[in-house]
């Protein structure tokens, strides 16, 4: 018996110290990644995590969670803000760090609560969210606002919009194709309401999208509004067009610096509606009142030929030329907005811009650096003409 008892007890310490054992290792490992630092250029969310140890940044993470928390997930229903209550969100930040293993952005691991999120939404609206799209989307939203710790409101306009019904009257509606160009898909809709401004980089804040993507989106929307009542706020150009067919439709964009904007002056409800498949932009601008009739013109159309400017260079050899700068040719153009009545006649005509673009000079250099003269090279009994010189 006391055998038997003894082989216990020593099983149970054996046991006891199997399991002390691997916790060391696994608290010793864990200790090892926590102090591996994350590469340069990496992003959880939109936090800069740089060159930090991996336990330095989920502490990072976690202030600027606590930042966002403040306002946290919020939606917005035309005039109507709406906070969801209660601890809907759960943040998997550890996990989210330690799984890094190169540069790049990183959305956090987060577990959404979204049936009571979407029975919040239902009772602030006073509308079942009974389409099963919509309820995706919705819901989509949700995780990649909080994931990507985005702070402003979810606007529900967007997703409820075939529900209430308003903004069904198709406008305008424009397309085009990129060469050698794919985009990253997208599918936005995005409500304008009474007395809003729009402004694009708000609204296309994707932070994978480049300046020149940016572009060619801002052209398609810029178009659609300028065949609207939208009254536009803020429109930059480049100093160089980039090809005929965006003349009256160029539209600069730079983060933070150069945006798009235009205000709804008017009682109506506006939708805008964006998609990208690959290389190809499709735009639709939808109004819920359908006594709009717009459409815009370009007028004087002018190509401003580039001058040919010749340079003396007297380090090239006289009578050649060389190309010292390539320069491009301007263009003028006239944007203007018709406003027309049912039957189609033109009731008032707006100036909305003249797009000015100054050409670029080509610059050529011509060469003056004369040859060394025959003569120098000749004996010096011997004339340029090859008559021997007998004075001696």
């Amino acid at each position: 018996m006391k055998k038997i008892k003894l082989f216990a007890t020593l099983l149970i310490c054996a046991f006891f110290l199997m399991l002390v054992s691997r916790s060391a290792s696994s608290f010793y490992l864990n200790f090892q990644e926590g102090n591996k630092k994350l590469p340069t250029q990496t992003y959880v969310a939109n936090i800069n995590v740089s060159s930090l140890s991996k336990r330095e940044a989920v502490e990072k993470v976690e202030d600027e969670i606590k930042k966002w928390n403040r306002s946290g997930l919020a939606f917005k229903y035309n005039s109507k803000k709406i906070k969801p209550s209660g601890n809907l969100i759960e943040f998997e930040i550890k996990k989210t760090v330690y799984s890094i293993k190169k540069s790049g952005q990183y959305p956090l691991k987060t577990r959404i609560e979204t049936e009571k999120i979407v029975n919040q939404i239902e009772q602030a609206t006073n509308i079942k969210l009974s389409d099963n799209k919509q309820r995706t989307e919705v819901i989509e939203e949700c995780y990649r606002v909080a994931s990507l710790l985005i702070d402003k409101p979810i606007n529900l306009n967007t997703f409820l919009k075939v529900l209430n019904g308003t903004n069904n009257i198709l406008l305008s509606k424009t397309s085009i194709h990129i060469k050698k160009n794919e985009l990253k898909p997208l599918n936005k809709v995005i409500v304008i309401n009474p007395n809003e401004t729009f402004s694009f980089l708000n609204e296309f804040n994707e932070p994978d999208l480049s300046n020149e993507e940016l572009q060619l989106l801002a052209r398609q929307i810029y178009k659609l509004t300028i065949s609207s009542p939208l009254s536009i706020v803020e429109r930059n150009i480049n100093d160089r067009l980039g090809g005929m067919e965006y003349l009256g439709f160029d539209v600069k964009i730079i983060k933070g610096k150069d945006d798009l904007k235009f205000e709804n002056k008017t009682n109506d409800i506006f939708t805008l509606e964006v998609i990208t498949n690959k290389g190809e932009i499709s735009a639709q601008l939808y109004s819920s009142n359908n006594n709009y009739n717009y459409s815009y013109v370009l007028r004087n159309k002018k190509k401003i030929t580039r001058q040919k400017i010749i340079e003396s260079d007297p380090k090239l050899e006289q009578g050649k030329y060389e190309v010292k700068s390539e320069g491009y040719d301007g263009h003028y153009v006239e944007v203007y907005r018709e406003i027309k009545s049912k039957d189609g006649k033109i009731t008032k005509t707006e100036l909305i811009s003249k797009d000015f673009y100054a050409p670029k000079n080509n610059y050529v250099k011509h060469g003056i650096k004369k040859l060394k003269s025959q003569a120098e090279d000749l004996p010096p009994n011997v004339s340029i003409w090859g008559d021997t010189d007998n004075s001696k």
